[in-house]
């Protein structure tokens, strides 16, 4: 694939891939840290994290 290609992969493939389910619309989880189960960082929160978890 070439950079080129990424638009028409994005804007004519994945919309049929949403009508079939095979590619999600959104995600349960808020942080990409919670959708691969990733531990927390030894040094602690980012100071740009919100209380949330989500990076402001």
């Amino acid at each position: 694939m070439l950079p080129a290609d990424l638009e028409t992969f994005v804007d004519d493939l994945v919309p049929l891939l949403h009508e079939e389910g095979g590619f999600p619309r959104q995600y349960q989880e808020s942080t990409l840290r919670e959708r691969f189960a990733l531990p927390l960082s030894p040094l602690g929160p980012s100071p740009y994290q919100t209380h949330e978890g989500a990076l402001a």
